[in-house]
């Protein structure tokens, strides 16, 4: 089953902290089986005009910003310090692996949009 410790989450945030001051980050434990990142607040443009918040696919991230390679670094950054040490820990016969946590990525929320600062 997989789980994260409120622990585990806040050390991850300290680490994005430290690799992206520029940018104001919501860093949750979600239900203890998912770190969830919000990126709300950066120093660059992250969104097409108009649009105000987006989920990331990490499975589509280099298609998908080939093209803007500044938004790829920071989402890689992101993807890799909140990625680190997830492993597949349990195959089951209906889901396949199920890995020991999930991680989720998104620039704004419906609820808050990204903002340029």
């Amino acid at each position: 089953m997989p789980y994260i410790s409120k622990e585990q989450v806040a050390q991850k945030r300290k680490e994005l902290k430290r690799a992206l001051p520029e940018f104001k980050l919501s860093v949750r434990n979600e239900h203890h089986s998912t770190i969830r990142v919000k990126i709300l607040e950066g120093p660059i443009y992250m969104l097409p005009a108009g649009q105000a918040y987006a989920d990331v696919n990490p499975y589509w991230m280099d298609d998908r910003y080939d093209d803007e390679p500044h938004i790829l670094n920071v989402l890689k950054t992101i993807y890799n310090i909140i990625s680190r040490d997830q492993t597949e820990s349990v195959y089951d016969l209906d889901y396949g692996s199920v890995p020991n946590f999930y991680v989720s990525i998104s620039i704004g929320s419906p609820d808050r949009p990204y903002v340029v600062k």
